[in-house]
């Protein structure tokens, strides 16, 4: 291993992958080269395998395919994460920074000399007399070259080559999370140092959405088995303590059967019926006696 890289890892990813197949796939992130919006995608970081060994690889990464600039040294290590899985640590040195440094201070020097010999480059002063005797210096001859037009060229390059600092020194990031995507069936993965979450990235969900139902409305909630049914309406209301529920209204007395015929009348037609002959005078003793009992 390289002394310079440094032992902490810059990034570290679980997945349920073995050992060999989590490397194989740690190597196809690293060497997938990473446009540079800075180049207008022209130029690109790339990371080139330069030896392996049963728990890992090693690796270098540069800016391809036009300097062949090399930008950072690093290294992969696989091993079991205690869950039926495996752990991938990323270490990647930070040479791209010392080198991106350089170049910035380079162009901050070549600028100072370039605008004090030509953008700030004048004629010497001439004494000149006007009215009364009274000297006064000659304005400085313009050098040619406006101002203005220095200061864009200063911020284009420094801006360029800040962007360009900026997309290789997080480009590992880029790298990691296009691995941690592919290992994971497309989900990122949980860094460590948060205990209790499972790896693999997010549980499936159960179930997922019921299907929309015919004729656009809301999918109805199925009712579970020991529960009773939804109200229609939302929730029942509940009882609120500080409001008793209202008295039931009293309920009516049936209505009362219709009264009896009067007896005198009922006697008044037995009489009819015994004096026409229908009856007999001892079926109309015995009616009158049970019209009499019920009295």
């Amino acid at each position: 291993m390289n002394a310079a890289i440094p032992p902490m890892p810059h990034a570290t990813v679980d997945t349920r992958l073995d050992a060999p197949q989590a490397l194989m796939l740690a190597e196809e992130a690293i060497g997938r080269p990473i446009p540079l919006m800075s180049t207008f995608g022209l130029s690109k970081i790339a990371g080139e395998v330069t030896g392996r060994h049963p728990t890992g690889f090693t690796y270098k990464s540069s800016i391809i395919p036009f300097m062949k600039m090399k930008m950072n040294d690093g290294y992969v290590v696989a091993q079991d994460n205690g869950q039926g899985g495996t752990r991938i640590s990323f270490h990647e040195s930070k040479r791209s920074t010392m080198i991106f440094g350089i170049m910035l201070g380079v162009i901050v020097v070549f600028e100072i000399l370039f605008y004090f010999l030509v953008v700030h480059q004048s004629a010497p002063a001439v004494m000149g007399y006007g009215y009364g005797g009274m000297g006064y210096p000659m304005a400085p001859a313009a050098s040619g070259f406006p101002l203005w037009l220095f200061i864009l060229l200063v911020l284009l390059l420094v801006g360029v080559t800040a962007f360009q600092m900026y997309e290789v020194v997080t480009s590992p990031k880029k790298a990691v999370q296009y691995f941690s995507m592919r290992a994971n069936g497309g989900m990122p993965a949980p860094q460590a140092g948060f205990p209790g979450q499972a790896a693999g990235g997010f549980p499936p969900q159960g179930g997922g959405f019921p299907p929309p139902q015919p004729g656009g409305f809301p999918p109805q909630p199925q009712q579970q088995a020991g529960f009773p049914p939804a109200q229609p309406a939302g929730f029942p209301p509940q009882p609120n303590p500080a409001f008793p529920p209202a008295a039931a209204p009293p309920v009516a007395p049936p209505a009362a059967a219709p009264p009896v015929a009067d007896a005198d009348e009922k006697l008044r037609q037995l009489a009819e019926l015994r004096d026409s002959g229908i009856i007999t005078a001892e079926d109309y003793d015995k009616a009158a006696a049970a019209i009499a009992a019920k009295r």
